[in-house]
């Protein structure tokens, strides 16, 4: 179990504590209490398990918002989601942590979210 409170650098190094504020059954939800109810910044995690053609995999969502008051005076809501599906077949259980650290790598490489932006592939 994660602790209520997790702290988390931001792309300025910046660290920022985002605090438990809801709980429902395999779903927690956060707030970075350096933003605000009108604009705030979000940590959701969801936990599942699902059933495909008698496959069991455990389905695991890791997804940050901020939403923002735009110049129109609408709400505007930028996010990004990790999903994590790992089979439990003992044989597959150790490809994840390769995975995980090829999205990290990829995603830390100088250029990439500019390219992923600008909707090379």
């Amino acid at each position: 179990m994660f602790s209520d409170n997790l702290v988390i650098a931001d792309a300025a190094a910046a660290n920022k504590t985002f605090a438990k504020i809801s709980q429902s059954g395999q779903e927690s939800r956060r707030i970075d209490n350096s933003s605000t109810t009108q604009e705030p910044r979000l940590l959701t995690i969801r936990h599942q398990i699902i059933v495909v053609k008698g496959i069991t995999y455990d389905r695991h969502n890791l997804v940050f918002n901020k939403i923002r008051v735009g110049s129109d005076g609408f709400l505007h809501t930028t996010s990004i989601s990790t999903v994590m599906q790992e089979s439990r077949d003992s044989a597959a259980a150790s490809d994840i942590l390769d995975l995980v650290a090829f999205s990290k790598n990829f995603l830390a490489t100088s250029g990439v979210v500019t390219s992923l932006r600008l909707g090379e592939s």
